[in-house]
């Protein structure tokens, strides 16, 4: 792949956006995409070698025969396209459609970012979902949940339309975790029919921020001093070296406050048992908690035991 990191997208997306995504995975990436971003790291991709699998390769056999398909998308044999849906079926079970969301929510990413950097595209689980619910003989739709939420942006827009596809006569809108389902994740997978997780499976972290990095001080031990010359109010705002004034702050804040409205609005109506403890204090919670919290409707032992509940 020669698809190049867009650093500047990056930086905007991941360090000047407000984030659903748990911490654990916000240390990660950011550990990763710092020194890259501040020239201390220059591989630009520093993965494309690595023999990542194609997100397309859903053919799993051999040492991935224990593995369901990871990633939403058509199924291929060679280099054609065998199966256009990007859901996948059931053995024995032809009207359920499962959607794969494996990974960090960002739109826009790209395939090399899907393949190599563990995040997903939100617009693959839309086109599927879209696909699943235009197929007459679907009845029953998986949303096969992984992840640790994500850029704040489509979110809504996906939630809003698995609420419109769970509200459809004769579909049933399923979100099923046997790993976690956080932040921006919850958001969506609330809007389910249904919520079923294994017991060491994890569902919550509802919550929003927005990280903001001043390098300014790093910035003054290597001899740079930033002058800036600028017009608006936010202009220029979170550019390295200059600090925020308190109307920035308030600004920012007043962009997470909202978004976070969105949120706790939009679990609230999907899921009416939440309790106020879940949609406040931005834990997660193992199976059994997540039932009693209201995150979830049940629990099952494995992916088998789900299925066949179905």
């Amino acid at each position: 792949m020669n698809e190049t990191l867009n650093f500047p997208l990056i930086t905007r997306q991941f360090y000047m956006e407000p984030l659903a995504l748990e911490e654990g995975a916000m240390m990660a990436c950011h550990l990763y995409l710092w020194p890259r971003i501040t020239g201390q790291v220059k591989d630009m991709e520093p993965m494309a070698a690595a023999g990542a699998k194609d997100p397309n390769d859903v053919k799993y056999s051999g040492a991935y025969a224990h593995m369901r398909r990871q990633v939403a998308g058509p199924r291929y044999e060679g280099y054609a396209i065998a199966d256009e849906n990007y859901y996948w079926s059931v053995t024995g079970k032809p009207g359920v459609a499962v959607i794969p969301v494996n990974g960090m929510l960002m739109k826009g990413a790209g395939p090399f970012a899907e393949a190599c950097m563990g995040v997903v595209n939100p617009d693959r689980v839309s086109h599927a979902l879209g696909q699943a619910m235009a197929a007459k003989e679907i009845k029953q739709i998986v949303l096969d949940i992984g992840s640790p939420g994500g850029r704040v942006t489509y979110i809504p827009e996906m939630a809003a339309q698995i609420k419109a596809a769970a509200a459809t006569r004769g579909k049933t809108v399923w979100a099923f975790t046997d790993t976690h389902i956080a932040s921006a994740a919850t958001w969506m997978a609330s809007q389910a029919n249904e919520i079923i997780t294994t017991p060491s499976a994890s569902v919550g972290s509802i919550g929003t921020y927005l990280a903001f990095l001043n390098p300014k001080v790093a910035m003054q031990m290597q001899g740079y001093q930033l002058e800036l010359f600028k017009k608006g109010t936010h202009k220029a705002l979170g550019l390295p070296g200059q600090d925020l004034t308190q109307a920035d702050r308030a600004y920012l804040q007043d962009g997470v406050d909202k978004i976070n409205a969105q949120f706790v609005a939009a679990v609230k109506a999907g899921r009416p048992r939440v309790s106020e403890e879940a949609v406040t204090d931005a834990k997660m919670y193992d199976g059994p908690e997540a039932v009693k919290q209201g995150l979830s409707d049940g629990i099952a032992s494995s992916w088998e035991d789900f299925i066949g509940m179905l």
